[in-house]
């Protein structure tokens, strides 16, 4: 955590994780052709939240990246989150 002198608190977040697609060959397929492959591959996520304690209003912002170490697949996306207090 870490504290800003207007008492906004910013929380990175960072995170690597193992993705495994077993049995691709039984029909996980999408438009562009199978779903992956049967190799181990990592999706790394990072990102956000500043929350301000006073006005109530909440902050978060992250990202992935998915496909790191398979060359012939990748994906990436983000989301955005605002949370706004109803007083």
């Amino acid at each position: 955590r870490i504290a800003l002198d207007n008492g906004t608190i910013l929380t990175p977040k960072l995170g690597l994780s193992g993705v495994w697609n077993f049995d691709v060959g039984r029909g996980a397929a999408s438009q562009a052709g199978l779903i992956g492959d049967d190799d181990l591959r990592a999706r790394a996520d990072m990102g956000f939240t500043a929350m301000n304690p006073v006005s109530g209003i909440h902050v978060s912002i992250s990202g992935h990246y998915d496909g790191i170490g398979i060359p012939e697949y990748n994906t990436w996306g983000g989301k955005l989150r605002l949370t706004l207090p109803i007083k």
